[in-house]
């Protein structure tokens, strides 16, 4: 029986979750909190996916239908992780969220810009302002 991608999908999702759950062991109880609940959402939500991908038949096309954007997500992604440290999480993460769109396509560069200021906005409000906690400050902030 062949399943559907959704179904592989979510099987990968799930390692990532037990991966995640096992690296909290040791770190404490408040600050395991946030991640934990994170990875209980992402677990039963893939435990859902997996049984919704079981009920549908394995389809004949490919399982990545576009390569070339999930090189280029995986590609960056790689190149925002290492720049964290050295450059800091807030400058890294708005460079990244707007070059991740328009190398998808997205060509409204003040849509990007916006909608990049804004996540980092929001980041800042609920880890920095809300639950205090430090952020990789990097060259040009201290937060």
């Amino acid at each position: 029986m062949a399943l559907h991608r959704d179904s592989i999908a979510a099987l990968f999702i799930l390692l990532l979750v037990a991966g995640g759950w096992y690296d909290l062991q040791g770190v404490a109880t408040d600050a395991a909190m946030f991640p934990r609940l994170i990875l209980g959402a992402m677990g039963i939500l893939a435990v859902l996916m997996f049984t919704a991908g079981l009920r549908r038949a394995a389809p004949e096309a490919r399982f990545v239908e576009h390569a070339r954007n999930l090189a280029i997500t995986v590609g960056l992604t790689a190149l925002y992780i290492l720049a964290v440290e050295p450059v800091g999480y807030f400058p890294a993460t708005f460079v990244f969220v707007a070059v991740l769109a328009f190398a998808l396509g997205l060509r409204r560069p003040l849509l990007v810009l916006a909608a990049s200021a804004a996540f980092t906005g929001a980041v800042w409000l609920v880890f920095v302002a809300a639950f205090s906690r430090r952020l990789p400050p990097g060259l040009f902030l201290d937060n």
